[in-house]
């Protein structure tokens, strides 16, 4: 039998109005550290000195119940440097969240988990689908010529 992770991201219910106002304040401290880049350098694994990402941009922030598990949706500018976002994260988030917890009134600092957000490349996909569609016709009568070929 598999062991069921539990998941603190996805609430039972709609989040309150508390977290939802944390969540506002927790964006916009990020968005401030990633807009004056006051993270110390930060090295890989290896030793390498891993680049500040660029213009970063904080598209969402979703908390959970008990304010200690963060998950932050980021975008770098016109996705630049997209594949050196994820990494840069994973070994700044001890730095961020140091950097966050000087600016922040919160009794606990949460734990950050960074993710590019998805929602740019899902709009763009349905932006191609909608451009692929263009015909002088309607939809439905295109489909009234094609049922009316195939009858006769």
């Amino acid at each position: 039998m598999q062991k069921k992770q539990l998941n603190l991201f996805v609430p039972d219910r709609a989040p309150s109005p508390r977290v939802k106002r944390v969540e506002r304040e927790v964006r916009a401290i990020l968005a401030e550290i990633f807009q004056r880049q006051s993270i110390p350098p930060v090295f890989d694994k290896d030793g390498q000195l891993l680049p500040f990402p660029g213009i970063i941009t904080v598209t969402g922030v979703h908390m959970s119940a008990d304010l200690r598990e963060c998950r932050v949706y980021v975008m770098p500018l016109a996705n630049k440097m997209l594949d050196q976002v994820l990494p840069y994260f994973e070994h700044a988030a001890p730095l961020i969240r140091k950097a966050f917890a000087q600016q922040s009134k919160m009794r606990v600092v949460p734990n950050f988990h960074f993710e590019i957000d998805a929602s740019f490349a899902t709009c763009e996909r349905i932006d191609e689908l909608l451009r692929g569609n263009k015909s002088d016709e309607p939809y439905m009568a295109n489909e009234t010529h094609a049922c009316l070929a195939t009858q006769v």
